[in-house]
C-alpha cells in the first residue's frame, strides 16, 4: 500500500489543481477515518472545555472532509457511529460551535455523497465576514468542497466580503479566483459589484494580470492547507500498514 499527496502545479491558475491519494481502497480509507475521528475525539476530551483545541486538531477535521468527500459508497457505513461522535462533541463544547460546520459535511458526505441544503446554507452565513476565532477558517471549509458550491450563490458573499474589507477578507479574493476559471465573467462581476471600492479595485487588477501571486489572499495557501489535510491521511495509512 502506498499514499503520497502530490503538490498542487505553481502555473494552476484556478487552484483546482488534484491532490490524489493513489493506492487508497475503501476499506482501508474506512479505517483511516475512523482513526482519525478516535484522534479528534481523544485530543478535544483531554483539552479544556473552553480552550481552543490544538492547532493540529483543525487539520485532522480538514482531513477527514478531505476524505470523506471521496465516492466509496456504502463502504462509509462502517464510520457512521465514529462520525456522529465527533458531531455530538463539538454541538456541546462551549468553543467548537465551528467545528459543527466540519463535521456535518463529513457526515453529509458519507452518507449522501454531497453536502445538504442545511450544511451549505450554514456554511455561507458563516462566510460572511469569517470572524471566526481561527480567521479563515469557514474559507478553508469551503475550499475543500468548492467543486459541490453553487458560484453564483457564493460569489456575492465574498465579493462583499471583499468591498466591506473584512479581517482576512483577502481569502475571499483567493477563493473567489479559484470558483470562476472564467476570469473575463469573473472581472465583469467585480465591476458590476462596486469597481470604486479600494479592495475590489485592486483585486479586478490582479484578474486583469491573470496572476494572483501578489494577492495577499492568493490561492496557494489553500492548496497548502488541503496538502496538509491528505498528509495527515498519508500518515495514517502509514500507521496501519505498521500495525496489521
Amino acid at each position: 500500500m502506498f499514499c503520497y499527496a502530490l503538490p498542487m502545479n505553481d502555473n494552476d491558475e484556478t487552484g483546482n489543481g488534484q491532490l490524489i491519494l493513489p493506492g487508497l481502497g475503501p476499506r482501508l480509507a474506512v479505517q483511516v477515518l475512523r482513526t482519525l475521528c478516535d484522534r479528534w475525539k481523544t485530543e478535544i476530551l483531554a483539552g479544556p472545555v473552553k480552550g481552543r483545541p490544538n492547532k493540529e486538531m483543525d487539520f485532522v477535521g480538514l482531513a477527514c472532509l478531505v476524505l470523506a468527500k471521496e465516492d466509496w459508497g456504502l463502504f462509509w457505513s462502517g464510520s457512521v457511529d465514529a462520525i456522529r461522535d465527533c458531531m455530538d462533541m463539538a454541538r456541546f463544547h462551549e468553543t467548537l460551535w465551528e467545528d459543527i460546520i466540519t463535521w456535518n459535511l463529513v457526515s453529509d458526505y458519507v452518507l449522501n455523497g454531497k453536502p445538504s441544503e442545511y450544511s451549505i446554507r450554514e456554511l455561507l452565513r458563516q462566510l460572511v465576514g469569517d470572524t471566526t476565532f481561527r480567521c479563515g477558517w469557514v474559507h478553508q471549509v469551503a475550499w475543500i468542497i468548492r467543486g459541490d458550491l453553487d458560484a453564483k450563490r457564493v460569489s456575492p458573499i465574498l465579493l462583499r466580503n471583499l468591498e466591506m474589507g473584512h479581517f482576512g477578507a483577502d481569502r475571499s479574493g483567493g477563493l473567489l479566483y479559484a470558483m470562476h476559471p472564467n476570469h473575463a465573467e469573473l472581472l465583469a462581476q467585480v465591476h458590476a459589484h462596486a469597481p470604486e471600492i479600494d479592495g475590489l479595485k485592486n483585486f479586478a487588477k490582479y484578474i486583469s494580470m491573470r496572476d494572483l501571486t501578489g494577492w495577499p489572499g492568493t490561492i496557494y495557501p489553500f492548496g497548502e492547507t488541503e496538502s496538509m489535510c491528505r498528509q495527515i491521511i498519508c500518515e495514517c495509512v502509514h500507521d496501519l500498514d505498521l500495525t496489521s
